[in-house]
């Protein structure tokens, strides 16, 4: 769920209402840390940041130079990564600077960042996968063996296993787990006993289990347990 600026909250033993000015209402596209910075990217009033875990947040001046329609953040140290409209941006010294990593496509967006050994993974909206070297700006298509059109919505891994996940809709997409193992190049179905007709909303790996959280754009009812 999406929170509106006014509403943001963090949880301790309660939950505190530390949110910015109540004529910031855009929502809330995604949270990430980096280092000791916690950084808040906006559906269209750019990026925000905390220096004392959310107590306080200020506008990110730099965020000014990038397309307004926020879609996607992560970070992996000091680096941060957005998507936003229909390109990649990346700053190397916590939001300070921003590189434009390119343009995906016209017609997609991404939906999703993931690092892993020397590579940037990205999931896009229609388009499936792409991923980079941490030290390029070239995202390279990676998507042998997806079906398309793909609407990859998480990912993760687990040493040098990568998994995604995908949406579902009765029209076109289709929700599935998928895995590269060894650090491959074609994507294997991994969905036994996963329910049909359901969307993968989320993917974490812990203690060497794979959790999946379900629903779907297009059913909010279809939720299941794995």
């Amino acid at each position: 769920m999406s929170l509106k600026y006014e509403n943001i909250i963090w949880s301790g033993n309660s939950w505190l209402n530390v949110g910015l000015a109540n004529n910031i209402t855009s929502n809330t596209i995604g949270i990430v840390k980096a280092n000791n910075k916690l950084f808040i990217l906006t559906e269209n009033n750019g990026i925000f940041y905390s220096n004392d875990n959310g107590l306080s947040w200020l506008y990110l001046s730099s965020s000014s130079s990038l397309n307004p329609l926020g879609y996607a953040i992560g970070s992996d140290g000091d680096t941060v990564f957005v998507a936003a409209g229909n390109f990649t941006y990346q700053s190397n010294d916590m939001g300070a600077t921003w590189i434009n990593t390119g343009l995906i496509s016209a017609s997609t967006y991404g939906t999703v960042f993931h690092c892993n050994g020397e590579y940037v993974y990205m999931g896009t909206r229609n388009n499936g996968v792409f991923r980079r070297l941490k030290t390029s700006t070239n995202w390279l298509d990676f998507n042998n063996s997806l079906s398309q059109p793909c609407w990859v919505t998480a990912i993760a891994s687990r040493n040098d296993s990568i998994f995604i996940g995908t949406d579902y809709s009765s029209n076109s997409y289709t929700g599935k787990v998928y895995v590269i193992t060894n650090f491959g190049n074609n994507w294997s179905f991994f969905n036994q006993w996963l329910p049909v007709n359901i969307g993968i909303r989320s993917l974490i790996v812990n203690y060497g289990n794979l959790f999946v959280g379900t629903g779907s754009l297009y059913n909010i009812d279809g939720r299941s347990i794995w």
